[in-house]
């Protein structure tokens, strides 16, 4: 089926499946310049795509020529779901980039821990400050840092900063597991013309 959308810019939006996972995964492939697609993975960019803006009662056409770019275009659409799942698939694409003030945080505390703290209370904290915050925790962090020269002090700053904030250790996504090609289903497409 294709509608005619006014703005939409002409291409194919697919609901694919992967394998027996619960969620479904949209894409909108593109036509840009001869050779070159443009690929859309955001599902509700791909949806608002697939909305006629004029409503449903849009007339639906579909040459032979659209017809036959369908397939090309969910080849395109197939081999992205591909790429980006198993990017997801390895768990070293999870793990978090710890940020050098953070990392410097996780040591103090580490080398200075404050009196009385248990192996696993620190290993807690250090797992905690760990991860992946927004700047504006990291500058919380940093400001604990500063504000003593003596580690043992910014030790105890930071740990207050963690319980002051509630913060928790991360614990990374589970990694899903490798797919290929065959693994993605297209449930339904549109051509938009």
């Amino acid at each position: 089926m294709a509608v005619v959308g006014v703005g939409t810019g002409p291409g194919h939006v697919f609901c694919a499946r992967v394998g027996d996972h619960p969620s479904s995964v949209f894409r909108f492939v593109g036509r840009g310049e001869p050779g070159v697609d443009v690929v859309v993975d955001e599902t509700l960019t791909c949806l608002h795509r697939a909305r006629p803006p004029e409503g449903f009662a849009n007339p639906r056409v579909l040459d032979d020529a659209d017809a036959h770019d369908t397939f090309d275009a969910s080849e395109v659409a197939r081999a992205d779901i591909v790429e980006k799942w198993n990017f997801m698939s390895d768990k070293a694409n999870l793990e978090p980039r710890i940020p050098p003030r953070l990392a410097r945080a996780a040591s103090v505390v580490r080398e200075h821990p404050a009196a009385g703290m248990t192996q696993d209370e620190i290993d807690r904290n250090i797992d905690t400050i760990q991860a992946p915050y927004p700047e504006r925790t990291i500058r919380t962090f940093q400001a604990a840092l500063n504000s003593s020269e003596d580690p043992a002090q910014q030790a105890e700053a930071i740990v207050r900063v963690i319980r002051d904030l509630g913060l928790q250790p991360f614990v990374p996504p589970e990694p899903l597991p490798e797919i290929t090609p065959d693994d993605v289903y297209c449930v339904t497409w549109l051509a938009l013309v």
